[in-house]
């Protein structure tokens, strides 16, 4: 859930006291929290990161993109915190995009876009590895979102 749905879900008034309420009773919280970015607990495990600094043009789509980021990167077996690197970055890179969950990057793009940004020390890139980013751009002349 979003910060607001996580505070409303557990009746509590800040974001940490409502992750360790769902997380007694889950095994995975996530909390995304918009221009403040992410808190979970995974496992035990706290994870808190600073949103990727974006220019917002459309933050439709952007939970989605987050939800695609992080399912892809649970997939490939990342540790939680690449994980959770992973779906901030995403869902960063869609909301600098009108469209939506259309405006969601290619695995590819996400790389490049990653490899331009100045993040902080909490970002685990450890995703990129799994990235071919030597694919050339797309026949039609068409930018790799």
């Amino acid at each position: 859930p979003n910060e607001v749905e996580a505070r409303h879900y557990t009746r509590t008034s800040d974001v940490i006291e409502a992750a360790q309420v769902l997380a007694d009773r889950v095994p995975a919280v996530v909390i995304t929290r918009g221009a403040a970015g992410v808190f979970a607990v995974i496992e035990g495990e706290t994870i808190s990161l600073p949103a990727v600094p974006a220019q917002v043009v459309d933050t439709t789509g952007a939970g989605d993109t987050f939800c695609a980021g992080l399912t892809w990167a649970h997939l490939q077996g990342l540790a939680p915190r690449a994980a959770l690197s992973v779906a901030s970055l995403a869902a960063a890179h869609t909301v600098g995009r009108p469209g939506g969950s259309g405006a969601a990057p290619t695995l590819e793009g996400l790389a490049r876009w990653t490899r331009t940004l100045e993040l902080p020390v909490a970002y685990d890139l450890s995703f990129l590895d799994l990235i071919d980013v030597g694919t050339p751009p797309r026949a039609n002349g068409e930018e790799e979102r």
